[in-house]
């Protein structure tokens, strides 16, 4: 079997910057793999200036975010083994 590291384009200066996340994800808790621990109803997060942002697939921080787009692609390949919370 083949594994692949996920990892944020460096390039990307303009990303998105999500504002008070920590209040509806417990950061922490995401980085020590506790998922178990972690609400999965949807959370509204809001973005600071949002019209001078690239919105990439994948972001690794604070928290590990894909777009909708990546997950129908996890989805499509039938990958079972990953926690999904809608943000």
């Amino acid at each position: 079997m083949r594994y692949y590291i996920l990892k944020e384009n460096s390039r990307i200066s303009n990303k998105p910057v999500l504002a008070g996340i920590s209040k509806y994800i417990d950061v922490f808790r995401v980085k020590k793999s506790e998922i178990q621990f972690i609400d999965k109803n949807p959370a509204a997060v809001h973005l600071i200036d949002q019209d001078r942002y690239d919105f990439v697939d994948f972001i690794s921080d604070p928290v590990p975010l894909i777009s909708g787009q990546m997950k129908d692609i996890l989805d499509d390949l039938e990958i079972k083994n990953v926690f999904y919370k809608p943000v």
